[in-house]
């Protein structure tokens, strides 16, 4: 795969190879070795032109533990020597510019174990990223969150992106009606929107 030569996060696949290795030394990998790291559904999987890096978001409306959706944090493994905090800012950015603003405020979250980390203060880079703890969830990870009014993202330099994204082969969420709750194309069947 070619890269574009940065320091910071670009955008990849969720069947990149090199990530799926670093994938495999994340505490929540399922399936060690399979050439997918990242569940079904909308994703923005981000990682750094070194290969220390992995950030995986998804993008998640509908809920069925009662949360407010948002953009779920579901993989962050970070083997550089950047600041894991700092990379967390970069990556709320980057969702921002693919999925667009939230209506009134948006909301970012994440779940830590913190029975399998090494961390006395669990989710201590989120924390110094200005997320909050919220709760503790059934299974006992500890719940982390950051809803931020969409005025104040924008203050701070966030660009919305496309308010009706397209999949790879051009077709529109507004094309789909009520199909595109499966995130899915009703018309060619891919998930990749952008």
């Amino acid at each position: 795969m070619m890269l574009p030569f940065t320091d910071g996060l670009v955008p990849t696949t969720h069947f990149d190879g090199e990530m799926s290795v670093l994938a495999d030394r994340h505490y929540s990998r399922q399936t060690p070795g399979a050439r997918q790291f990242c569940p079904n559904g909308r994703k923005l999987v981000l990682r750094n032109t070194a290969g220390t890096v992995l950030f995986v978001w998804m993008h998640q409306q509908y809920r069925r533990d009662g949360l407010i959706g948002g953009y779920h944090c579901t993989l962050f493994r970070n083997e550089s020597n950047r600041l894991s905090s700092k990379i967390i800012l970069e990556a709320e950015k980057l969702a921002v510019r693919k999925w667009g603003f939230q209506p009134v405020f948006t909301r970012f979250f994440t779940y830590v174990d913190p029975h399998r980390i090494k961390s006395q203060n669990p989710g201590c880079c989120f924390l110094k990223a200005g997320w909050r703890r919220i709760g503790v969830s059934k299974s006992g990870k500890i719940i982390l969150d950051k809803a931020v009014t969409n005025k104040l993202l924008e203050e701070r330099g966030y660009v919305s992106g496309p308010l009706n994204p397209k999949c790879r082969c051009g077709h529109t969420l507004s094309d789909h009606g009520q199909h595109w709750l499966s995130f899915a194309c009703f018309f060619c069947q891919c998930e990749d929107f952008q």
